[in-house]
């Protein structure tokens, strides 16, 4: 058994796809910690004006995004949605895809990739 917690693990700063500004990002577990297709857990955190740039995968998998805190926008495939706290988003097999942090406080989220 592996228990991680990610209040008290160091996160990275660091921009993702291309995204605006530094995110704060932890990797909590990777494809060698799961026997099943799940390989990616991440903890992020998008300060106010950032984002994760809009981009879509070359493996073929499938991203669940779970908003802890705050509220933002996501793109999926060109469409926008308002999310806030307790929204769960899908993104499909080769959909494109981007979060912005466009409110005044913290975006908080856990990332999961389910590869096919």
């Amino acid at each position: 058994m592996s228990i991680k917690n990610f209040y008290s693990e160091k996160h990275k700063s660091r921009s993702i796809h291309g995204g605006t500004g530094l995110l704060e990002d932890l990797v909590l577990y990777e494809r060698e910690h799961f026997e099943t297709n799940l390989s990616y857990i991440c903890h992020t955190v998008l300060p106010p004006g950032t984002s994760i740039g809009y981009h879509s995968h070359s493996i073929e998998r499938e991203e669940v995004y779970v908003i802890l805190k705050g509220a933002g926008c996501f793109t999926l495939d060109g469409c926008e949605s308002a999310v806030r706290k307790g929204d769960v988003l899908i993104t499909g097999l080769n959909q494109s895809h981007g979060l912005e942090n466009n409110s005044d406080e913290d975006l908080g989220l856990f990332i999961f990739w389910v590869k096919k």
